[in-house]
């Protein structure tokens, strides 16, 4: 999740404003040391067997890690569309989206253009 979407994702999970500057926080903090610790463990992983081992196992990592999050944080936030209105209500938020992409790209040319 590197989009924004683990952002946008606890806020709305969390449902309580007086909380989610410390747990984005605590997200970012633990985001770095799992960084630290993943290279360092796979680096060493890497020189004590092989490239491809160490990729491998990376990516059994990375799938068990999604299932467990999954697991201990189910989401339950989430409203569904109507199920006759689920690729109309899925076009509306491409389209909401360019579009804002769009004017911000024109907000953004302007500002820096001039």
């Amino acid at each position: 999740m590197t989009s924004g979407a683990d952002v946008a994702w606890i806020t709305d999970e969390l449902d309580r404003p007086d909380l989610i500057d410390r747990v984005l926080a605590a997200q970012g903090r633990a985001r770095l040391w799992g960084a630290i610790t993943g290279i360092i463990s796979f680096g060493v992983l890497a020189a004590v067997t092989s490239l491809g081992a160490a990729v491998g196992v990376a990516g059994v990592s990375m799938v068990v890690l999604g299932a467990a999050t999954v697991a201990r944080w189910p989401e339950r936030g989430c409203v569904r569309a109507p199920n006759g209105r689920r690729w109309a209500t899925s076009w509306r938020i491409l389209r909401d989206g360019v579009r804002r992409v769009a004017v911000a790209g024109v907000v953004a040319w302007r500002r820096f253009s001039a």
